[in-house]
């Protein structure tokens, strides 16, 4: 009988090609790539050979493409290094009320350090208003944080529509 899962949102299995490069870099490249020795000066530069290529997927600089063990480090890492970063420019910041829960406790964290944190709340569908996003833009908005597809429903969300509503609405802020 053929299994069907339909979890994807929380994990994928890796296609054919990841897990032998996986099995690949386990079995012949595992040293530690800061390391000096040969085993390790191979782990390095198939980790930078690794980082340009997922950069090159994204039309991004190898020094933006960061690897973390998880999907909540990615989006701990994400947050904090922005509000951190950009805390001098302005305290804003706008997100969903249902970010998954790597995101939402960052939100809580971040109120009690003095940001402001605005929480859109979307539809039935699952879908925030790009109108109401736009009147919460301001010049102090320094992250705004929502997710590109719900992943209870499926919903896709215009993020591709964000970036450009913030340079016009003179916000110094970063998209994620």
């Amino acid at each position: 009988m053929a299994k069907i899962y339909l979890d994807n949102s929380a994990t994928t299995k890796p296609s054919a090609a990841a897990v032998q490069a996986l099995n690949l870099a386990a079995d012949t490249v595992w040293g530690n790539p800061s390391a000096l020795h040969e085993g390790g000066i191979d782990a390095g530069r198939l980790l930078e050979a690794s980082r340009r290529s997922v950069a090159s997927v994204l039309h991004s600089d190898p020094s933006e493409v960061f690897f973390t063990g998880s999907g909540t480090l990615a989006n701990n890492t994400a947050i904090f290094g922005a509000a951190a970063a950009l805390k001098n420019r302005g305290r804003r910041i706008i997100t969903t009320a249902v970010e998954h829960p790597s995101v939402s406790e960052c939100m809580k964290r971040l109120e009690t350090e003095g940001f402001e944190v605005i929480r859109l709340k979307p539809d039935i569908y699952g879908r925030f208003s790009l109108e109401e996003l736009e009147g919460l833009i301001d010049g102090n908005t320094v992250l705004v944080s929502v997710m590109a597809v719900n992943n209870e429903l499926g919903t896709v969300n215009p993020v591709e529509k964000i970036k450009p509503v913030m340079k016009r609405k003179g916000s110094p802020g970063l998209l994620h």
